[in-house]
């Protein structure tokens, strides 16, 4: 198979430890795609400063993480990231990066919000 056009995926569990009782993480990888109509016009609308059309090559790639703890008193976590990058017709490239993190308190704690959000 093609190396540049491979794509797939990984996730790892971990289970069972002292203060985790159960998380995963995964990692995406799409190369050697070739953008439809529909997303070009999706990327447009959302990314101004992109010139995308149908037929542009991406490549993409995400990885995402959860947490849950043994401990009510401790929040699960959730985070993820992602990468974009296109290549238009011309040979003009552009790449950004998306993502966000998270915690999902069982017991709400005003001073667990400030320290995540510092």
């Amino acid at each position: 198979e093609d190396e540049n056009r491979s794509s797939g995926g990984l996730t790892r569990v971990l289970q069972g430890g002292e203060v985790i009782e159960k998380g995963a993480c995964s990692f995406t990888l799409i190369r050697g795609g070739v953008l439809s109509a529909e997303r070009a016009k999706t990327i447009s609308a959302r990314q101004a400063d992109v010139l995308v059309q149908a037929g542009d090559a991406y490549a993409a790639a995400a990885l995402s993480m959860v947490l849950h703890s043994k401990s009510p008193m401790i929040p699960t976590f959730r985070s993820d990231v992602r990468v974009f990058w296109v290549q238009s017709a011309n040979g003009q490239e552009k790449a950004w990066f998306g993502g966000g993190a998270d915690l999902t308190p069982y017991y709400l704690d005003e001073k667990d919000i400030g320290s995540f959000h510092q």
